[in-house]
């Protein structure tokens, strides 16, 4: 965080902000989790059912998002801008950051496509917190939600 406070700028945000970026990630989510699913199901690939507790739920919905944003936002994306242009260092980015989500094709398709919108978010408000607030809605969507919803319609 001490790393990232050099990047930071200073906005102010609005709630109707924050309640877009919330139900765009929780919309995106579900189409990609449900892309995901189909593409799983005509596969034969097995679906897994989470674990939950409670520090599945803190590390998924909370402390990965704020640490990944931090991390590959606030400070790759930022340090790589410093001797890239924006699209380069974006991409590059991106690709850590899917990368770092190893856990089967689909899973670093999943990332690529988040890193995406998670730069693009960020290199549009300047500011960790929006991409945090969408980080942890998608998470908490696609780990929790998406999931409970799958379980009872099977």
């Amino acid at each position: 965080m001490k790393k990232y406070d050099k990047y930071k700028n200073k906005y102010t945000n609005d709630l109707q902000d924050i309640t877009k970026i919330i139900v765009f990630g929780i919309l995106l989510s579900y189409i990609l989790n449900g892309i995901i699913f189909i593409i799983k199901y005509f596969l034969n690939i097995e679906i897994n059912d989470p674990n939950f507790n409670i520090f599945y739920i803190i590390n998924i919905a909370i402390i990965g998002p704020i640490l990944e944003e931090y991390v590959f936002r606030g400070i790759v994306f930022n340090e790589l801008s410093q001797f890239n242009d924006e699209k380069k260092a974006c991409f590059i980015s991106v690709i850590l950051f899917s990368l770092f989500h190893i856990g089967g094709i689909l899973n670093i398709i999943y990332a690529f496509i988040m890193g995406f919108i998670l730069n693009n978010i960020y290199t549009n408000y300047k500011n960790i917190n929006e991409n945090i607030i969408f980080h942890i809605s998608i998470n908490i969507t696609s780990s929790l939600f998406f999931p409970l919803i799958l379980n009872y319609i099977l």
